[in-house]
């Protein structure tokens, strides 16, 4: 059976994830692991090589495969039913697999939802979709298939969800040859995360699950050698939560001289890092490191679970400044009890820390996070105002509002936020540069203001 993997196409280019500079990683792993067993198996990133909806038809046409397995965000997940109804339409013996974070939180509820989708991955996508190919092969029952979720005639069936992968080693590494050249390759050195932050799905678990460093430096040094990138981007979810191990990856990059052959960034908690770490990583090639902070009000972040401090968040972006990083610092306007004061805390707070760029965000109740429980129970003085997931979008969507920040008040701040950041810290030419790559973005968001 021939398997291709599709990452879709956007509705419409508006934000920097929908036309990015680097492939798909999960996609690039499954295929890895497919290829390993001697299946058949194409891949399409529609987003990398900018192709849209009728692109994607029209060279499925041609590689008419068995199998399309598809990945969805929870914003994505209408319009990629949608695609997925029209290849239906078009090729009706294929079987269509539905994988990624939506359906990984809401497996039964995706099937339900959207028919045109037979099956649904949740979790870890290697070893369930590699036995769900030999399944269909053999004509064999699914039901042990672990980690799936299909139909039986009219019913929806869930089987036992599959323990994650604690032997990351192993994995074949993404098979990137099956993908169009990109500038940029991202890398992802452990998965799971142990914090406990409400408003987080934590797609691959609560627990770090860890490569060693020398599968790592192999891993970037064939890309260097046999894809040529210059780039590399670390896709961990919090890099540097075990310090040793990650000192460990910075001394084998400064061995192979990766410094002078690559350049690499990365994202962290500000409670992870300290001065001896980020000086290492500066040497080893790192250029840029970015912190999720989400609120600049104590109390706030006490409520969000986030377990950091505004000093430890000034003290981890002076560090990174001091050693010579780029720096970037993530917040969300709409967390549980949010008023005009503490959003303003956070905007001021922002312009303090006075990263290279910010991102502000506004608080979007994913599906099985603490914070959609609240929404749902009118906790955290939440009001939900939409159920459309085209809305769950983090920086153009529009799903809550608090008793004390309507919904046009969270997205006026939004763009006071940014306007503040920039302005009053004299980065005009990065506003410039901004504005003019994430037109389009700028002009939902003025129109979600007014509307």
């Amino acid at each position: 059976m021939k398997t291709l993997l599709l990452n879709p196409p956007p509705e419409e280019i508006i934000e920097p994830g929908d036309a990015p500079p680097y492939p798909h990683i999960g996609l690039g792993y499954i295929a890895g692991y497919l290829r390993s067993k001697k299946c058949q198996v194409d891949v399409l990133d529609a987003k990398l090589d900018r192709l849209n909806s009728l692109d994607v038809i029209g060279a499925i046409d041609d590689i008419k495969p068995d199998i399309i397995g598809l990945t969805a965000f929870t914003q994505e997940i209408v319009h990629v039913a949608n695609i997925a109804q029209e290849l239906k339409n078009r090729h009706p013996h294929c079987h269509i697999v539905i994988g990624g974070i939506h359906a990984t939180v809401l497996p039964s509820e995706t099937l339900k939802d959207f028919p045109v989708f037979d099956y649904a991955i949740f979790g870890e996508g290697e070893i369930t979709l590699y036995e769900l190919v030999k399944s269909l092969e053999n004509n064999s029952p699914l039901n042990e298939v672990r980690g799936l979720g299909f139909r039986n005639k009219r019913d929806i069936c869930i089987n036992e969800s599959r323990p994650w992968n604690s032997e990351l080693d192993k994995l074949p590494f993404p098979a990137w040859d099956l993908f169009t050249e990109a500038k940029v390759y991202p890398v992802i050195t452990t998965r799971g995360c142990p914090f406990r932050c409400i408003f987080c799905t934590r797609p691959y678990g609560s627990r770090i699950r860890e490569r060693s460093p020398e599968n790592v430096a192999s891993e970037v040094e064939e890309l260097v050698t046999i894809y040529k990138t210059k780039e590399v981007v670390f896709w961990d979810e919090t890099f540097g939560v075990n310090k040793k191990r990650a000192m460990k990856i910075a001394d084998l990059f400064i061995q192979e001289n990766m410094r002078d052959r690559i350049r690499w960034d990365l994202h962290s908690r500000v409670d992870t890092v300290d001065y001896e770490l980020l000086e290492k990583l500066k040497k080893a090639g790192c250029f840029h490191v970015g912190f999720g902070v989400e609120s600049g009000n104590a109390k706030i972040l006490e409520i969000s679970m986030k377990g950091i401090t505004l000093e430890k968040a000034q003290e981890a972006v002076k560090i990174a400044k001091t050693v010579g990083l780029s720096t970037s610092s993530y917040f969300i306007l709409g967390l549980p009890y949010e008023t005009k004061k503490t959003a303003w805390d956070t905007i001021n707070f922002a312009r303090k820390l006075n990263t290279n760029t910010v991102s502000i965000a506004i608080m979007i109740p994913f599906p099985k996070t603490e914070i959609a429980n609240m929404v749902k129970n009118g906790e955290g003085g939440y009001k939900q105002i939409s159920y459309d997931w085209n809305d769950f979008n983090k920086q153009t969507g529009a799903v809550i509002e608090l008793d004390c920040m309507s919904r046009k008040m969270l997205v006026f701040f939004q763009i006071l936020g940014y306007l503040m950041c920039y302005i009053c810290n004299f980065r005009f030419r990065i506003l410039y540069r901004l504005v003019k790559s994430r037109f389009k973005q700028v002009m939902v968001l003025v129109r979600n203001l007014f509307q």
